[in-house]
Formats: structure tokens, sequence, C-alpha cells
């Protein structure tokens, strides 16, 4: 199976309108982990993800910050991406944009304490939101209904 890999490019940080620029190409990957991104500036929610998701089997990476979550999107693909609003260097959906611009079929979440992260999700085109005062199960629950698709595809691959 092919899959689109992006390269970040780091010597040209922005391009036009302040997007870093990215080139996809193309590579072979057998693997059928489900991989997941959590890109968050809060270490301890981070973890707390990464714990809860990785106890569930999927491989989790974490980042906290933009710059070094493109740079790990241009070196593997990501099945779902957990992106927080405000992050120290850029706007978590402005980070969402960009990676869909090497995998469109990237799921995202766009997290945020802000109560009106639905709105900066519908803006970015993100798959859902999670505002940080609700249960972070509530964000658990939503992570698994995006990936069951996934790991449906990946399982009819197999036969």
């Amino acid at each position: 199976m092919n899959q689109i890999v992006c390269q970040y490019d780091a010597e040209y940080e922005f391009g036009m309108n302040g997007v870093p620029e990215i080139m996809a190409e193309e590579q072979d990957s057998t693997s059928s982990t489900i991989r997941i991104l959590v890109l968050d500036d809060n270490a301890s929610f981070t973890a707390l993800l990464a714990m809860l998701l990785g106890e569930q089997g999927y491989q989790v990476d974490m980042a906290l910050e933009g710059e070094s979550a493109l740079q790990m999107i241009a070196a593997k693909h990501y099945d779902v991406l957990l992106v927080d609003l405000n992050l120290p260097d850029m706007q978590g959906d402005a980070f969402i944009e960009i990676a869909r611009q090497c995998y469109p079929s990237v799921k995202s979440v766009l997290v945020s304490a802000n109560p009106e992260v639905g709105k900066y999700a519908k803006a970015c085109n993100a798959d859902g939101a999670f505002f940080k005062g609700e249960s972070v199960m509530t964000l658990f629950t939503q992570v698994l209904s995006l990936l069951a698709p996934v790991a449906g595809k990946q399982s009819s691959d197999v036969h």
C-alpha cells in the first residue's frame, strides 16, 4: 500500500501567507499500526492522553510544540491528530490545515480550554472538538469513534 509522506523543510520555515512549506512524496508502508499524534504544550495532559490511548494498543507520539510536530508528520503518517488550539509557536487550527495538505484523510480533533473550540474546529475542518473543561473520557470516546473506520479498513486489508 502506498501512502503519502510529508517532508517539512525547516530551512524554509514559512512560505506565502505564513504557512510552512511542505512537500509530499510516495513511500511504501506495510505497517498496520494505528498512529496517533498528541500535540499539546501541557505536558501532563499530553502524557495522560498518551497513556490512555497507549493502553488500548495504539502507537502514540507526543509533541509540545508545532515545529517539532511538523517534523514528526514529515517522518511518519498518523491516523489521528489531537491538537491543542493555542501552542507556543503556532495555532493548532493552522497545524491541522498544514497536516491536511499532506494527509487529506487524517482525522483530527482540536482541543482547547476555550469553550468556543467547536467554532475553531469547524473553521479548520477538524473532525472533532474537545473542551478541556469536559472529562478526558469524552475525548477518549471521540477518538475511538474516529478510529473505528480506520481500524475496520486495516482489518479488511489483512484478508
